[in-house]
């Protein structure tokens, strides 16, 4: 990328409102969530909770008042992610998508394709990485965003999800962790703090006062002389705990949730038929939806009946599982018909619009510069209201659809 050029500015402004990555394994949470859990309840039997003004469940309309206050007013969301955000959960990962060191020249030339293309926003997470490789992403997105020329650099905004391990409850043991995010984000400390710090996911699902904690704790990060992250976001959050989690944070530091990450694709349709985008439009808060191609699935690479052609690994068991479905197949028939309506672009080019016709950043995973070439010449792509409808129909139709996350809450 030449030193002498200019970074390349953005005006995107989508259809409607505004704005992933599996998270990595952890099976090891639920086992240990035990203890944790009888730490948590003695210590809130002493008396010692997370502080707040107000336990109950606040009101939308209190939130949306809070956020006004704050200079945030409900419906006016930050248009600053753009039309895609680039995601790292394969960096890292040998399980579900093969990785290995030998990648890295490719992906950076990708990173780089992208970040010359507009794409500012990066998504990463301290468990992103396999084995001996754990934090591989950040440490990759600290590297590759570095080697970028100078006046390029201060354009990036990186977020990290903090995995919600359940050792993590207290303050200190968050601000340890952003903190170590930082030194790989950040290796040469010309940053302290996190553009945005994230929560991996809700620990509602197994060990419910955990996420009490948690609020104040992420609140924490963005106060004090050592502040450690700009803007807080969650991820993996319904309606109902979206809700209580932006009461909360309001309630203890006055700090709004400045992202929200969700699995949304035309698989995988839960954020609408729960309810949940609307919930953030409401609230005012941005939707960055991952997994957009449905792990890759919706290019329609991985579409024909020959299982040689599946990927190894949990990908290929869910593409076999989608390949099943008659309905599923009518649905890349469309996506290949709309596509052909538009000179040089694919099905994955529809599915990602899709997404972003819903209100939402699609947030996509890239190894490759092919990949990022593609998707940087599809940014401005927008479907006809009937085009979106058709998509709309068909998608329902789906009997099979994309695995649910197991943290994503209600």
């Amino acid at each position: 990328m030449p030193d002498d050029m200019d970074p390349p500015k953005i005006n995107f402004r989508p259809t409607c409102g505004f704005v992933g990555s599996f998270p990595a394994s952890c099976e090891h949470v639920t086992s240990a969530a035990a203890p944790c859990r009888s730490r948590l309840k003695r210590l809130a039997a002493c008396g010692i909770r997370p502080s707040r003004t107000d336990r109950g469940i606040r009101s939308r309309s209190e939130i949306r008042a809070a956020a006004a206050s704050s200079g945030r007013a409900a419906g006016e969301l930050s248009l600053a992610l753009g039309p895609l955000a680039g995601g790292t959960w394969s960096w890292g990962n040998k399980v579900v998508w093969g990785y290995n060191q030998g990648q890295d020249d490719e992906i950076q030339r990708a990173f780089e394709t992208l970040v010359k293309g507009g794409v500012f926003f990066w998504d990463t997470g301290d468990s992103y990485g396999t084995g001996t490789l754990n934090a591989q992403a950040e440490k990759l997105l600290g590297k590759y965003r570095l080697a970028l020329p100078v006046q390029w650099q201060p354009q990036i905004q990186l977020g990290t999800k903090l995995a919600s391990y359940p050792w993590r409850w207290t303050p200190a043991s968050l601000q340890k962790a952003a903190g170590a995010s930082v030194g790989r984000m950040y290796p040469e400390r010309d940053r302290t703090s996190l553009d945005y710090a994230m929560m991996h996911w809700s620990p509602a699902n197994y060990l419910p006062l955990q996420e009490d904690y948690l609020a104040s704790a992420f609140a924490s990060l963005t106060s004090g002389p050592n502040r450690l992250a700009d803007k807080i976001g969650v991820s993996n959050l319904g309606p109902k705990r979206l809700t209580r989690m932006a009461g909360r944070l309001q309630d203890s530091a006055g700090v709004p949730i400045s992202v929200l990450q969700v699995q949304l694709s035309l698989l995988c349709l839960e954020p609408l038929e729960s309810g949940l985008l609307s919930t953030a439009a409401e609230l005012g808060i941005p939707v960055l939806g991952y997994s957009p191609l449905a792990l890759g699935f919706l290019s329609g690479a991985f579409s024909g009946a020959d299982a040689r052609s599946l990927p190894p690994g949990p990908r290929g068991f869910v593409f076999r599982r989608l390949n099943s479905d008659p309905r599923v197949k009518e649905l890349l028939s469309l996506l290949h018909d709309v596509a052909a309506q538009y000179e040089g672009k694919t099905k994955a080019d529809i599915a990602l619009a899709w997404v972003r016709a819903k209100g939402a950043t699609p947030l996509v995973g890239v190894r490759s510069e092919q990949q990022a070439t593609k998707l940087v010449n599809s940014l401005s792509l927008r479907l006809t209201s009937s085009e979106e409808a058709a998509l709309d129909a068909a998608a329902k139709l789906c009997k099979q659809r994309m695995v649910r996350n197991p943290f994503q809450t209600l």
